[in-house]
C-alpha cells in the first residue's frame, strides 16, 4: 500500500525530495525432511539472497500478503503460518514504478511451514532466479541483506523451541 509522497525533505541539492512510502510483507520458510530443518531463501533480481515478500494488496493484511507472496515467488504449494517476526525498515531508489525516486519501506516478515518435501519453483518472471534450502542455523551467513539478520535470527529461535516441545514430547 503506497501512500503518498512525503515533499518536506530536501535532496543533497535542497530542492524538495519525493520520499514514497510503501509497506510489505514476506516469509521466511522452513521445512524439514529427515529430521533436519532448512531454512528457503530466494536469489532476487540483484542476485541477493533473501526472503520472498511483496506489497500488500488492497484489503490484506500483512499475514495474507506475506503467505500469498511467498506462495508466487517461491512457488510452494502449502504453507502454514507459525509466527509473525517482526518488522524491517529499508529505503533504497527504486528501479521500476518511481525511477530514481527514493523508497521507505516497511516489511513485515512471518515464519512459515511447509511440508519436507517441498522444494519450490523461483517465479522467473518477477526476477527470482533460484531458491535454496539452508540447514537453518546457516542462514544468517547465508542471507546477502543485513538487515534481515535480526529477523532469521527469531526465526532461528521459534524453530529451536519447537524442536525442542516436538523432542520433549516424545521422550514422554
Amino acid at each position: 500500500m503506497s501512500r503518498p509522497p512525503n515533499n518536506n525533505r530536501k535532496d543533497a541539492n535542497g530542492d524538495a525530495a519525493r520520499v514514497h512510502v510503501e509497506h510489505s510483507a514476506g516469509g521466511v520458510v522452513f521445512r524439514a525432511p529427515d529430521r533436519r530443518v532448512f531454512i528457503g531463501l530466494i536469489k532476487d533480481s540483484y542476485h541477493k539472497w533473501t526472503f520472498p515478500k511483496g506489497h500488500l494488496e488492497k484489503g490484506e493484511t500483512p499475514a495474507q500478503a506475506a503467505l500469498r507472496e511467498t506462495h508466487e515467488e517461491m512457488g510452494l504449494k502449502r504453507l502454514r503460518l507459525v509466527a509473525p517476526l517482526g518488522s524491517i525498515s529499508i529505503k533504497f531508489k527504486d528501479r521500476f514504478v518511481h525511477v530514481g525516486e527514493t523508497v521507505q519501506k516497511r516489511i513485515d516478515f512471518f515464519l512459515m511451514e511447509t511440508p519436507a518435501g517441498e522444494r519450490g519453483k523461483p517465479q522467473r518472471g518477477e526476477g527470482i532466479n533460484e531458491i535454496r534450502w539452508v540447514p537453518f542455523r546457516q542462514a544468517v551467513r547465508a542471507a546477502s541483506y543485513k538487515n534481515v539478520q535480526p529477523i532469521i535470527k527469531k526465526a532461528v529461535v521459534h524453530i529451536e523451541a519447537m524442536i525442542k516441545a516436538n523432542n520433549d514430547r516424545q521422550q514422554k
